[in-house]
């Protein structure tokens, strides 16, 4: 499953003495706005497949309840992760964004042209201009490619709940197809400057 990479990083970052704690809540901020628990479901439904292809359909039956009781949480503020627009389907499903990460394209070189681009983005993104700190990254020929998973709300809690059916009914291909469609639901949306300046 390709959609677990970057967005849980910050959350298994332990905290040890004041400064890395500090760090630790740099970075939990800047995760905010991704959905944690809901990259967790995934991470449950991807092992549920992984357990019933291996034999033990009791654990999968165990962990695809636990991406069922991620998924139903009622003290989750789901709203705060939906995102509308950005080529996502307009089905009535919620589209919360669940893991994000930023990969750049060049070999990095130091040129006093790209120092002082750094220096200009850096200005720029302390004011939380991140547009254009990445537009002062692309002139000096570093490109960045920003991506961004989504999982449907509705439909991978639609899916869960069908798979712990058909487990407890010891159906398990059927249950894997269940949980298959859980995770082909997930949109993978990269956004690269390149493509913003050709």
């Amino acid at each position: 499953m390709a959609v677990m990479t970057n967005a849980s990083a910050a959350e298994n970052k332990t905290s040890g003495n004041n400064s890395s704690s500090t760090a630790y809540q740099s970075q939990m901020k800047a995760v905010d706005h991704i959905a944690v628990q809901g990259l967790k479901a995934m991470y449950d439904v991807h092992y549920a497949r992984l357990a019933l292809f291996n034999g033990h359909p009791k654990d999968a039956l165990k962990v695809t309840y636990q991406a069922k009781n991620l998924l139903n949480d009622d003290k989750t503020d789901w709203k705060k992760y939906v995102h509308t627009g950005k080529q996502l389907p307009n089905n009535g499903d919620s589209y919360v964004l669940i893991n994000s990460s930023i990969s750049q394209s060049e070999n990095f070189t130091i040129t006093p042209e790209k120092k002082a681009a750094i220096a200009r983005a850096n200005v720029k993104l302390a004011k939380g201009d991140r547009k254009g700190a990445l537009d002062e990254l692309h002139l000096a020929g570093i490109d960045t490619t920003d991506t961004q998973v989504f999982m449907p709300l509705k439909k991978s809690r639609q899916d869960v709940t069908k798979a712990i059916d058909l487990l407890k009914q010891n159906k398990y291909y059927e249950a894997n197809i269940a949980l298959k469609d859980a995770e082909d639901s997930v949109i993978i949306q990269n956004e690269s400057t390149k493509d913003q300046h050709p």
